[in-house]
This record gives structure tokens, C-alpha cells and sequence, in this order.
């Protein structure tokens, strides 16, 4: 990881990972540089792949399709 790529995993099944957060089957998340200077993926995880860092500029926004976490 840099500042320039992120981590993108995949939860196998259902688990608490590194950083204590539970992780449901097929949940995926990004690990970055401010997480974690390495990640060995646990057996629970899949490695999609590495996802560029987007910076937006002043004039570009994004749209959030589903900000909340439901958590139950």
C-alpha cells in the first residue's frame, strides 16, 4: 500500500478482522496506508485487488449510494 493505492477485500465468511471489526460474509472493504503499512490477508479475506486513491478536484463531486450501516 501507498498513498496512492488502497487494498480492496472480500469477507469469505462471517469474522472479526485485524482491527476488530466485524466483518460479515461478503462485505468489502479498502484498507489503506492510514489503516495498516501491510496486510497479509486472513483466511477469511479475498483479495479483490489494488484501487487507485480518487482525488476529487473543486469542481467534481460523487454521490454516496448507500452511506448508512445498518448495523443489526
Amino acid at each position: 500500500m501507498t498513498e496512492k493505492k488502497a487494498l480492496q477485500l472480500e469477507a469469505i465468511a462471517t469474522f472479526t478482522d485485524a482491527f476488530g471489526r466485524l466483518r460479515k460474509a461478503g462485505e468489502q472493504w479498502l484498507i489503506t496506508l492510514g489503516d495498516t503499512e501491510t496486510h497479509i490477508a486472513d483466511v477469511n479475506e479475498r483479495v479483490i485487488g489494488e484501487v487507485p486513491i480518487t482525488t476529487l478536484s473543486s469542481r467534481q463531486y460523487c454521490v454516496l449510494l448507500d452511506p448508512v450501516d445498518a448495523k443489526t
